[in-house]
């Protein structure tokens, strides 16, 4: 088991967010990795923006052989675009990685 904790802030001249904070841990077992992850963002908005956007993330991992593995994840965005008025969002994916 491992936890993780970042930080950052912004080069005013690259990034567009203001903030970053992401937290979470991963649980590996066998051939098999479960990860969540929280991370939030505060863009460089005007003062008029209410909302920060928000993502939270699960991702499970199979080792398939030694240089392959499958990855499925979900992904739940509150405020996306920092429109408080768009709803919110899942998004799901399914991705694969080749290890040389």
């Amino acid at each position: 088991m491992a936890l993780f904790a970042k930080f950052g802030t912004r080069d005013e001249r690259i990034a567009g967010f203001d903030k970053a904070m992401a937290v979470g841990g991963n649980l590996d077992m066998a051939q098999k990795r479960f990860v969540l992850a929280l991370a939030y963002a505060q863009f460089n908005t005007p003062l008029t923006a209410k909302k920060n956007e928000t993502h939270a993330a699960l991702n499970f991992k199979w080792m398939l052989a030694p240089h392959l593995s499958l990855a499925a994840e979900v992904q739940y965005i509150t405020h996306p675009g920092l429109d408080a008025a768009a709803r919110d969002v899942t998004v799901y994916g399914v991705r694969s990685h080749i290890y040389f």
